[in-house]
């Protein structure tokens, strides 16, 4: 066992000080008002079937402006930025799978097409979707043999 030296000690404090700034950050953060939280799960749930944040203030059942305006104030962006971030993010795992083309991408993660999300990766992340899947590709860990009967399952 390590002997309580200084080091050992400050290394402690730190640690726990640490673990105190993270629970407390939990804590201090305000609930969502309801509408967020719903407009969120919505997003989340349905990315690729919404159209956009009209569709999404209908059904929610309130106004564009009253959402808009909500929705900012509580997360810092508006619904539309937080959809086209989570179309991103899907478009990023799904790039994963060499097997899908850019308009198959495209159409599950709710772009009108490929050229589109090209624009808006690229945008979005600083990379072409094919740069993007290049780099990922070098640094994903080969599949388990597990894994690897379960994708070619899902592509018979």
């Amino acid at each position: 066992a390590e002997a309580d030296t200084p080091r050992s000690r400050a290394a402690s404090q730190l640690a726990f000080a640490l673990l105190c700034e993270l629970a407390g950050a939990d804590s201090a953060a305000p609930p969502l008002p309801p509408l967020v939280e719903a407009a969120i799960e919505d997003i989340r749930q349905n990315y690729a079937g919404l159209y956009g944040v009209e569709e999404l203030s209908e059904r929610l059942g309130v106004s564009k402006s009253h959402l808009v305006r909500t929705f900012t104030a509580a997360v810092g962006v508006p619904p539309g930025r937080y959809l086209t971030t989570v179309r991103v993010e899907a478009a990023m795992r799904l790039l994963l799978h060499r097997e899908y083309t850019l308009d198959v991408i495209a159409s599950l993660c709710g772009f009108s097409g490929a050229n589109y999300l090209c624009r808006v990766f690229k945008k979005e992340t600083g990379q072409s979707p094919a740069q993007w899947r290049a780099l990922a590709g070098q640094t994903a860990r080969p599949l388990s043999p597990a894994e690897s009967q379960r994708e070619q399952a899902l592509y018979i």
